[in-house]
């Protein structure tokens, strides 16, 4: 004991010493590597923000031309807190005018159910009230209300109106004779004027039908076929309830034939009929109505069946195109459907290009207001001509008037959006288009349901 306490000092500062070494390999380690995990945090952030600075990296102030070949600027130096309050602004109207322009766009885009409530879970008795509906909007309101059309004479027509003439015209016209056999007391009767009576009726009979044939073109402003318009069976059928998925399909396909028939109906309208109609006849009007097939979906998974389901949108994924699918390189995204047709229309060989014109215009829609005809944004990717013999065509029954006339078939697009057509979609067509169906439908941006 007196040797430590001579040395006490001694054995204080090897105690300490002791502690110090102990410690360095022990909680002194982890505040040397906290540290050093810093030191490199902060050396990565000084590299990311060296990185920034002009001379280490040229920066273009954005382009906001819509002239692809407008130039660019450098950005010299950093932006003060003006330029990026302006920058600001500027992103924030951006902003609000893109969404007055989907806005518009839905406005524009957005067609009635044909009976509303019956999308996209009808009941029974809307289902079958959409039967009624469909088969008069095909059959009666599209040829007759929207386009005025009508079918040439057929020869039931003709011979009925022949015996008419006769019955009305001709028969008052006969002298009668009775002559009574004295014998028998049987009466003859004879016409004293039947051969020039005859005659004459032959004579009127012969033109009868190119008589009537022009009429009927002066009272209608063209011409439709009975199968004109592609109409879907399971629908049209009696029996069964309609279901949800072919009731959306038919109205699908009724949105895009009534804009058609309404972009033709504009362009006949500056004249008085057939006669000098631009389109004098419809041919046919062909798209899908009974399935998925007239929708233009991106290429199918690697591995999946050709009618599997579209795979699903991603809603936030950019638009891409794809020209294998379509000329245009639109496919069904989730922004819209885009639906292919065939359309054959016999028509005035002067008056094409207003026809194409026609079929893709939106003028005639005062978007804030709401008013005017909605448009499926149709496009023309394809169009082929042939000659109409008009001789073979009065023959048939069409009285096309004096202008040369083409047939033209053009293969189109229709773009409908999904904003305000999701909502109305069964859980089945959902599924085929690659709809999520966890997800709500989007609200109409009409009291669409009212």
């Amino acid at each position: 004991m007196e040797i430590v306490k001579k040395n006490i000092l001694s054995v204080i500062c090897g105690v300490v010493i002791l502690l110090a070494i102990t410690a360095l390999f022990w909680p002194i380690s982890g505040i040397v590597a906290g540290a050093q995990a810093q030191a490199d945090a902060r050396e990565k952030e000084f590299e990311k923000l060296d990185k920034l600075l002009p001379q280490k990296k040229q920066r273009k102030l954005p382009v906001v031309s819509l002239d692809p070949d407008a130039p660019t600027t450098s950005l010299d130096q950093f932006p003060g807190q003006k330029v990026i309050e302006t920058g600001q602004t500027a992103t924030k109207a951006m902003a609000e005018q893109s969404a007055a322009m989907m806005a518009t766009a839905v406005a524009m885009n957005e067609h009635p159910l044909l009976v509303p409530k019956a999308l996209p879970s009808p009941t029974n008795k809307q289902a079958f009230d959409f039967r009624t509906e469909y088969k008069k909007r095909v059959r009666e309101f599209i040829p007759r209300e929207i386009l005025h059309a009508t079918l040439p004479p057929t020869d039931k027509d003709l011979d009925e109106a022949e015996k008419k003439l006769w019955e009305e015209k001709y028969v008052p016209k006969l002298v009668k004779q009775t002559d009574v056999d004295p014998a028998t007391k049987v009466e003859t009767v004879r016409y004293l004027n039947e051969a020039p009576i005859t005659a004459q009726f032959n004579d009127e009979a012969a033109k009868l039908p190119e008589k009537i044939r022009t009429e009927r073109a002066e009272q209608f402003q063209m011409y439709i076929d009975e199968t004109a318009l592609s109409v879907n069976d399971r629908v049209m059928s009696e029996g069964d309830v309609p279901p949800a998925d072919q009731i959306w399909y038919a109205q699908n396909a009724l949105w895009i034939e009534e804009d058609v028939c309404r972009a033709i109906a504009r362009l006949n309208s500056i004249a008085k009929n057939t006669l000098d109609s631009p389109v004098k006849r419809l041919v046919s009007l062909n798209l899908s109505a009974t399935d998925a097939s007239a929708y233009v979906l991106p290429t199918p998974a690697a591995g999946a069946t050709p009618d599997a389901p579209a795979p699903p949108a991603d809603p936030n994924a950019p638009i891409e195109k794809k020209f294998d699918r379509s000329p245009t390189g639109r496919v069904s995204n989730s922004l819209y459907d885009v639906l292919q047709f065939t359309l054959e229309v016999n028509v005035d060989a002067r008056m094409i290009p207003p026809l194409l014109s026609e079929l893709s215009r939106e003028k005639y829609f005062n978007a804030p207001a709401k008013q005017g005809e909605p448009t499926a944004f149709i496009t023309v990717n394809k169009f082929d001509l042939a000659s109409v013999n008009k001789t073979e065509a009065l023959q048939q029954g069409f009285v096309y008037g004096e202008a040369p006339i083409v047939k033209v078939s053009l293969q189109c697009e229709a773009l409908l959006l999904r904003k305000w057509t999701t909502q109305y979609m069964p859980t089945e067509v959902k599924k085929a288009l690659g709809i999520d169906t966890a997800k709500p439908a989007t609200e109409s941006s009409t009291a669409q349901a009212q």
